[in-house]
């Protein structure tokens, strides 16, 4: 019967063909080793590489040039690219389907999943190799830790040299000092803790409660795994009085007071190992001062402050830190071994546990006659049926829309499980919870509000609005003001989308909108370049990421950015696939609205265009005049967008070239050196700061997982050697994307490492491939072992069989301590977010319906103002209430003269976070 299959899958024409086939099959069914299943893609790939006609541009031998496809699959695996030999091993329905296939293979199991080894031992060949690798990396680990900050202080002679790093101060009229106090340092209070709190930007780090929590085995467990009692450490003191060593000290004690020695020449050396909080040491003089260093690699800078009773304290210098990279580049080294390790771990664990399941059921998971029945019956009907619909039948010229939603469903749910579509419902509600409850629909960053006040800019019909009388009481940050015009700094795509949310009413709905459609375009991606798992987890992980739910939920670029950079790059592939022309200038335009949202979209292009087009390479070369067309139209439209930016540039800041954000703060750009940034510098060294800082808060709060396994699972396709060319692609990708950072002053933690929400695609997909990597992989060590221990198989027909059990409670656990712990923590955390550091609740959602008309509302509180306030106001202030922020008699009247017939109301905030409006006389 699948003889006949194949047979008649062939056009009646290739009569070359089916004699290829005849032959073929009489060849391979001549070794008995084979099982049916594979027998049958053996088949396939000779009959497609004997055949003179299969590399050209032809609809025989089961490839479909013209269309770009394979009989047995609608599109093609690694974005359309074919070896050679057109092996129908590089398709993508086959690695589907034959996924699943385990083979009996010289006494060995194999899995028909990519290339296809002459032996079982091919398989796990990668297991000789890990002990080696382990051994180099944790030496590798050795080296990174013994990179620490060194700190040299020198006193003589009335004077002293203090240098960190590769930063020297030096201070005059400097007593001597006598003692030296390393001052204690709270061992919960890190920049980044288990709970996704944080001591940089928001200040929501809950001491109290860590405290608490840190006796708990869990928070034990993620203290061991990250080694938090070694970072921030002071190691190796030494102590020399007039050139001679006279103390030294490898790990000198906190809060405790050391004498030092009378000389006419002092030196002290201590190294700060990975240095992360700030840091500060004491030295007490003659006279009774006190010496204070600190060194804060946050807030950029370490300063040396005199302490004198009954004085206030006096800064004695201070300068930028960091600006040696070696310290800091090995942390950001170190994190990736120790995710490297992590992996490992999980490789050789998950075996053995593997190993232990097989040997106790004394069966093996996936057997040779449940696997020969399914594989034929499967074989057979996905050939017959995509032979014809791919061949022999044309589709209708005109069909009915309900076909069309028809077909559109089926390729849907064949690209994606129901069940994906369900958990994208189910994350689109629980993220607009977020933005309707915790966040009460309001913008709580400086940029946030920006944005959202943009939008209704927008939305009036205009680019830019008057500057309004006393416009100091109105001081929106971000928001530039020249000749007249009123307007945000930032570009103009974020703005213009959330202005259709502005139109309906309903501008909290747009981003998680957006956000849920760009988890759906993430999993199409997924199918496309491997199969319908990898999507459905690819989406499943993506609606359980904290990441994701908290930023999409927000008034901010990143979630309306990733929409158009994950939809861009899906009809990006559908082109390169072979879908129609139109797919490519779709892909033009959302790309180029992306870069219209965020500057960073143009590192998603400029990887994801160039590694799609290597990856269909041989349809370049096959049919390159295909591209010359959707070519040039895509060159139109990106000149298109060129221009409608340069035009919006001329008409907010007078010149096409001057960007809004290069007139209101021009320090803000990439690169190094002075008058770079809100530091006044950036540094190679900031720069891992930068990184380091990033890759961190993405390990805590990307799923909610253990710190080093929430990226160590994107490591094992590369450790057991069964990467893609989309593996490549996507990685290069998701390390272009994280590691530019680097060259950016600011690390933009808010509500997670947002800057990297753009490398979600890859981090989601990724993660997935490595998932179910890691249970093939194991699966084969398992089968190897107990072939050479010489357990007998048992015959089972379980629909679990061919799945890592390990890997399925692995993963489970995993999620379990995101959903157990870190989500539930998260929404107690963001309850009533306002931004204000930990333990401020304040009930903003009054401040949407305020009990008051006609009036003006004033807080002194800038940072309450300029979070949430601001964006509450109609652009040309003509609403019922407007806020503004005014705190003495003289402000209050500029804004009675500015605004007659408005009552004014302060804000009053009492001991429990409630709101009140109290009534300004006047």
């Amino acid at each position: 019967m699948l003889r006949t299959t194949l047979m008649h899958a062939l056009p009646s024409s290739s009569i070359a063909s089916r004699a290829t086939c005849r032959s073929s099959w009489r060849d391979w069914s001549a070794k008995k080793t084979y099982t049916r299943g594979y027998l049958a893609l053996k088949l396939l790939q000779h009959t497609l590489a004997t055949s003179s006609k299969c590399r050209s541009n032809t609809s025989l031998c089961f490839v479909h040039r013209q269309e770009n496809r394979a009989l047995l699959v609608r599109r093609t695996h690694c974005g359309g690219a074919f070896d050679n030999l057109c092996s129908l091993k590089q398709t993508f329905g086959t690695g589907r389907y034959m996924s699943l296939w385990r083979q009996r293979m010289n006494g060995t199991v194999a899995e028909s999943h990519g290339k296809v080894p002459s032996s079982g031992l091919a398989r796990v060949t990668w297991v000789i190799v890990l002990l080696p690798l382990a051994f180099s990396l944790l030496a590798l680990d050795a080296l990174c830790y013994h990179s620490s900050l060194p700190i040299d202080m020198i006193f003589e002679g009335g004077s002293a040299r203090i240098t960190v790093g590769n930063e020297t101060l030096s201070l005059e009229n400097v007593t001597f000092p006598t003692g030296l106090v390393f001052a204690i340092h709270d061992p919960v209070i890190h920049e980044y803790q288990i709970d996704g709190t944080d001591t940089t930007n928001n200040y929501m780090l809950d001491v109290k409660y860590l405290h608490q929590f840190s006796s708990s085995p869990y928070y034990k467990f993620q203290s061991w795994m990250r080694d938090l009692e070694g970072t921030s450490q002071w190691r190796d003191l030494k102590v020399w009085a007039n050139g001679k060593l006279v103390r030294r000290a490898d790990l000198p004690a906190q809060n405790v007071r050391s004498s030092l020695p009378a000389a006419t020449s002092l030196r002290i050396t201590v190294a700060l190992q990975r240095p992360e909080t700030p840091m500060d040491l004491d030295l007490y003089t003659n006279g009774g001062g006190i010496l204070h260093l600190v060194v804060d690699r946050n807030e950029r800078y370490f300063e040396v402050t005199r302490s004198l009773a009954g004085r206030k304290d006096q800064s004695l210098g201070r300068t930028f830190f960091p600006t040696d990279p070696i310290p800091f580049a090995a942390m950001v080294l170190d994190f990736l071994v120790r995710t490297a390790l992590w992996a490992i771990v999980i490789l050789v664990v998950v075996s053995i546990v593997e190993i232990g399941i097989g040997a106790a059921s004394s069966g093996q998971l996936f057997t040779r006659v449940w696997a020969e029945r399914r594989a034929e019956h499967s074989f057979r009907a996905i050939l017959l049926t995509h032979t014809r619909r791919t061949m022999f039948q044309m589709p209708p010229r005109l069909a009915s829309a309900q076909d069309h939603l028809s077909r559109g469903w089926q390729r849907l749910i064949s690209a994606i499980h129901p069940l994906g579509l369900l958990t994208l419902v189910a994350s689109f509600a629980y993220v607009l919870w977020i933005a309707l409850v915790q966040y009460h629909a309001q913008a709580h960053i400086y940029d946030a509000s920006a944005y959202l006040f943009g939008a209704k800019i927008f939305a009036s019909g205009r680019l830019w609005v008057p500057v309004p009388p006393a416009a100091e009481r109105f001081p929106g940050l971000y928001m530039a003001q020249v000749d007249g015009r009123w307007f945000p700094q930032y570009d103009p795509g974020t703005s213009l989308t959330l202005a259709l949310g502005v139109w309906l009413g309903m501008p909290w709905i747009i981003e998680p909108l957006l956000g849920t459609l760009a988890l759906l375009g993430i999993g199409l991606i997924a199918a496309r370049l491997y199969d319908r798992r990898i999507a459905m987890l690819s989406i499943l992980l993506g609606a359980l990421s904290p990441f994701y739910s908290y930023l999409a939920a927000s008034y901010l670029s990143h979630a309306i950015a990733l929409f158009y950079l994950v939809w861009g790059f899906w009809f990006l592939l559908r082109f390169a696939q072979g879908s129609g022309n139109w797919n490519s200038l779709a892909a033009t335009l959302l790309f180029g609205l992306a870069a219209l949202t965020r500057d960073t979209a143009v590192l998603f292009v400029a990887v994801v265009v160039p590694g799609t087009f290597i990856l269909s390479r041989q349809q370049v070369r096959d049919s390159w005049r295909r591209w010359l067309v959707p070519l040039f139209g895509s060159a139109v439209i990106a000149v298109f967008l060129v221009l409608l930016s340069h035009s919006i540039n001329a008409a907010l800041t007078g010149s096409p070239v001057v960007t809004p954000r290069q007139l209101y703060f021009p320090r803000d750009h990439w690169g190094f050196g002075q008058n770079v940034g809100f530091f006044g510098e950036h540094t190679l060294a900031a720069g891992f700061v930068n990184l380091d800082q990033l890759l961190t808060s993405l390990a805590i709060d990307l799923f909610g997982w253990p710190f080093y396994l929430t990226l160590a699972f994107i490591v094992i396709p590369f450790l057991v050697w069964r990467t893609r060319p989309a593996d490549w692609l996507l990685a290069a990708s998701a390390v272009v994307m994280t590691g530019a950072f680097i060259g950016y002053f600011f690390n933009g933690i808010y509500l997670g490492p947002r800057y990297l929400l753009e490398s979600l695609p890859f981090l989601l997909i990724l993660t997935s491939r490595g998932i179910f990597t890691l249970g093939s992989a194991t699966i084969d060590v398992s089968r190897m072992v107990r072939t050479w221990i010489r357990i007998q198989p048992k015959v089972t027909s379980s629909p679990l069989s061919g799945a890592s059990l390990a890997t399925i409670g692995l993963i489970t656990a995993l999620v379990a301590c995101s959903v157990l712990y870190y989500i539930p923590h998260q929404v107690v955390v963001h309850q009533d977010f306002t931004d204000f550091p930990a333990g401020v609740h304040i009930d903003t959602d009054v401040f949407n319906h305020p009990p008051v008309h006609h009036a003006i509302i004033v807080t002194d509180d800038y940072a309450l103002y300029q979070y949430t306030l601001f964006s509450l106001n109609d652009p040309l202030l003509d609403g019922d209430v407007l806020y503004a922020e005014a705190s003495d008699p003289a402000q209050f009247h500029e804004l009675q003269v500015a605004f007659p017939g408005r009552k004014l109301y302060r804000i009053a905030i009492g001991a429990n976070w409630s709101v009140s409006f109290v009534p300004i006389p006047g």
